[in-house]
């Protein structure tokens, strides 16, 4: 963990001049989602500036928008911090993707078996790269871990509902925040697309509540894995 009064020493590229702003949030928040910025760590402005190439507004507006999302807290007078994930976060965090999870189940089950299939075969797409991944044993945890993000987005969206898959983009990145891609073992991604294939096989019998247990079985099982990941790096990641 880094010190909350150090700055990282990971060095940043300098930006294209056009859309500045955009690319100022994107890359720090990717940053701060990659773990490249540690919990608590202190962004400082100038520092980001001048790796960036860039003025300090483009920053400052960025450092807004990433509070706004609930991945930085700015302390008066004192600096912007990036947010620790601990405990209650991933419980908290777990319940609404549950609640989101039921909504889109429960949804897909009024499709005619056809257009479920249909609505569905981008999750199952993804399922089957990350199964052939795991067969080829790439060593790209990081890369794994986006099957897991992509599959849920894929999932959500069968649904039609843009709203929840923005607030489930949202959640998911809590996710990373825990992992990034350096605690993401091999067994747990294996693990993860198994689940994955099921809750698919299982959205395709019909029986909607038969789905919420194995999604749930999935979210419990990546809710024990961050939460031991916490308490093995003393209560905060």
């Amino acid at each position: 963990m880094a010190p909350a009064d150090q700055p990282s020493a990971q060095r940043l590229p300098k930006l294209q001049v056009a859309n500045i702003w955009d690319q100022a949030y994107q890359l720090l928040k990717e940053r701060i989602l990659a773990r490249q910025f540690g919990a608590n760590e202190k962004l400082l402005i100038p520092e980001l500036a001048e790796q960036l190439g860039i003025s300090r507004t483009p920053i400052r507006d960025a450092l807004i928008r990433l509070e706004m999302e609930g991945l930085v807290r700015t302390v008066s007078k004192v600096g912007t911090f990036v947010n620790p994930v601990q405990e209650d976060n991933v419980i908290d965090i777990m319940a609404c993707r549950d609640m989101i999870d039921s909504w889109t189940i429960d949804r897909l089950a009024l499709l005619p078996q056809d257009r479920l299939r249909s609505v569905l075969a981008e999750a199952a797409a993804i399922v089957e790269i990350a199964e052939q991944a795991i067969l080829r044993a790439d060593d790209d945890n990081k890369g794994q871990a986006n099957f897991d993000l992509d599959f849920h987005l894929a999932f959500v969206g069968a649904a039609g509902n843009r709203k929840n898959v923005e607030m489930y983009r949202n959640l998911m990145h809590y996710r990373f925040l825990n992992f990034g891609g350096a605690l993401v073992t091999r067994e747990m991604m294996a693990r993860a697309v198994e689940q994955h294939r099921a809750i698919l096989d299982s959205m395709l019998t019909g029986d909607s509540e038969a789905t919420k247990r194995v999604l749930r079985e999935h979210l419990d099982y990546s809710s024990r894995n961050i939460r031991l990941a916490i308490e093995q790096n003393g209560g905060e990641i």
